[in-house]
This record gives C-alpha cells, sequence and structure tokens, in this order.
C-alpha cells in the first residue's frame, strides 16, 4: 500500500516523522492538521497511515483553491475548515504577504512585524531568498477566529505547520488536550518552541525527536537539529515503536 501510494504521488514523504503513526490503525482515529502548507503534512501523514480520518484547520482564505485541488491526495475521511484558530472568537484581520507583485499564499500574518519575521525566517531557512530584494506588500483579509476546543473533535494527533504556530492555537486546546492527550507534531523552530514547549510539559507531555531510519523516538534536548518534534502525553498511548532512552 505504501509503494502504491508513493507512486501515486511521485515522491518521497516530505516530512518522515509520520512513519511514527505506520501502526496507529484503530477505528475512529482523528489527525488534526492546522495549516495546509501545500499538503506537506496530510500527504506524508497518509503515505503511512491510510485509516485516520483528516481534519484540516487554514487561516488563510486564499488556499481554499489548493486545498480543493489537492483533497484527493487525503482519500476517504477529508474535511477542511477556513478558519483561524485562537483562544476566543472574536473578528481578526489578517495579512497576505505580497513580494514582486506575487501573493505568497502559504503565509499568514497578523501585522507588518510579524511579516517582517516572516521574511527573515524565509532568508535563513528558504532558498526562496531572491524574493527578499522585491517589493513587500500585504493584501488583508478579515476573519472570524475559532476556538478549537468548540469544534468538539477526539483528536488523536494534532500536527502544526510553522505558520501556524501561535500560542493562541494552543490556548484554544485546553479541553481536548485535558480529555484526549493527542499527540502533537511541532516544527522546531527557535524561539517558539521553548514556548510551546513549557506549555505541554505543564500539562505532562514530554517531547521526543524521531529517528526515521531505526524506527525510534529520542527525548529531546536543545540541542536537538529535528526539523519536527513528537510531543506524546505520559504514557498514556501504547505505541510499536522502541523508545531509545539513551
Amino acid at each position: 500500500m505504501i509503494s502504491q501510494y508513493l507512486n501515486l504521488l511521485g515522491s518521497k514523504p516530505h516530512e518522515t516523522i509520520y512513519k511514527f503513526f505506520i501502526n496507529l490503525h484503530f477505528t475512529n482515529g482523528v489527525m488534526v492538521a492546522i495549516g495546509f502548507n501545500d499538503a506537506k503534512s496530510i500527504k506524508s501523514f497518509r503515505v503511512y497511515n491510510r485509516t485516520f480520518r483528516i481534519v484540516l484547520f487554514e487561516q488563510n482564505p486564499f488556499q481554499e483553491k489548493q486545498i480543493k485541488a489537492q483533497a484527493w491526495l487525503a482519500g476517504k475521511g477529508f474535511e477542511y475548515h477556513l478558519a483561524k484558530l485562537s483562544k476566543s472568537q472574536h473578528i481578526e484581520t489578517v495579512f497576505v504577504p505580497k513580494v514582486g507583485g506575487t501573493r505568497q499564499i502559504k503565509a499568514v500574518t497578523k501585522d507588518e512585524e510579524t511579516f517582517q519575521a516572516y521574511r527573515n525566517a524565509e532568508e535563513k531557512h528558504s532558498a526562496r531568498t531572491g524574493l527578499l530584494n522585491q517589493r513587500k506588500e500585504l493584501d488583508e483579509a478579515v476573519m472570524e477566529t475559532k476556538v478549537f476546543d468548540h469544534f468538539k473533535l477526539p483528536a488523536d494527533i494534532s500536527a502544526f505547520s510553522p505558520d501556524h504556530f501561535e500560542r493562541d492555537v494552543f490556548e484554544g486546546m485546553t479541553a481536548t488536550i485535558q480529555k484526549y492527550q493527542p499527540i502533537f507534531v511541532v516544527p522546531n523552530l527557535l524561539p517558539t518552541i521553548f514556548d510551546v514547549h513549557e506549555m505541554l510539559t505543564e500539562r505532562k507531555y514530554k517531547a521526543y525527536s524521531y529517528d526515521a531510519g531505526n524506527n525510534r523516538i529520542i527525548p529531546f534536548a536543545n540541542n536537538t537539529k529535528a526539523e519536527y518534534l513528537l510531543y506524546i502525553h505520559s504514557f498514556t498511548f501504547e505505541t510499536d515503536v522502541p523508545l531509545d532512552m539513551d
């Protein structure tokens, strides 16, 4: 099944951390993807797990066309919500960067300062640095924010894309975390990771990086260079993946 799906995609999974979930095929599993990010997480997850329902939340209204175009890759049991998640429900103006007249639809920011921080991150981490010398603008979009807990989703896995990695989103998931203890897949981005690390460890989560080559998880250390981290609630969940405690 995996080889067939890889042939369908025409590429290897973008995020190999999702191999961790290869053995999780229990009934009514729910994977929540917070941020579309060119469907990278959704496609990577589907390579290794074909049974979970996938629920996507995307705050950028300009992404809907791309979401619909790639929805078939998620298979049956896929749904999406165009919603900006937060700790409270209200109307908020968000900004979509335009560089050289081209809308950067993967990114949504709340203000000019955040936009500049996004561009600085692009300079460090992206091969598209040539865009930085072009004219920068912002398109506005008015959205109603939603609280994740209000959807009452029995989440088993919650995966964040870098553009949606905000404290407000986590604070709107308090009831879900308390009831379901989902596994979190989060980008290992500084300095944000320390803020999230504090919130989740206070709720009895432990952080791990994933060694896909040896199919094992390793306790997180500050010098870990992993692109993504797993946060797993303390032994509430049985897994067949070996745990390397060295």
